[in-house]
């Protein structure tokens, strides 16, 4: 399975969709930026139908469902998929949506496991960011259990 290339026309109304949202969450315009969630899965959801199931798009899709329990398919299902391609980037940002979950949830064995994929795929995807990510995770998880 090898990565997608969204077209020029869908590229082009990603990068509007996701500069709306961040200028919504920045000014703090709730009602605005919860209008804006769900044109944003509309349209997520159309591009799922038209290039199928990816790891970024089921992601993105879990990161705009408000309930945890409907978000942690969408995040299996992307790591998995982010692993059938390598894309240890992926890998990185999947583990820690699902680690922050299962930390929420008080999921200790859940989390560290998460944890543990995060740290391992960072070895392939080094970036300093995600790195202070994984170890502020492992700093909550050793204070919030």
């Amino acid at each position: 399975m090898k990565k997608i290339r969204l077209s020029k026309t869908d590229k082009a109304k990603w990068d509007e969709m996701v500069s709306i949202g961040v200028s919504l969450v920045t000014k703090h315009k709730w009602k605005s930026y919860t209008k804006h969630q769900r044109r944003f899965v509309r349209f997520v959801d159309m591009l799922l139908k038209k290039y199928g199931q990816t790891a970024s798009l089921l992601a993105t899709r879990a990161d705009m469902m408000n309930r945890y329990s409907d978000k942690l398919p969408y995040l299996r299902k992307a790591y998995q998929l982010a692993e059938t391609t390598r894309d240890h980037k992926e890998m990185v940002f999947t583990a820690h949506s699902l680690a922050e979950i299962y930390i929420f949830q008080r999921n200790l064995r859940n989390a560290a496991q998460w944890i543990n994929k995060m740290k391992v795929n960072l070895g392939k995807y080094r970036d300093k960011f995600w790195q202070q990510e994984c170890r502020e995770l492992e700093e909550e998880m050793r204070t919030s259990f």
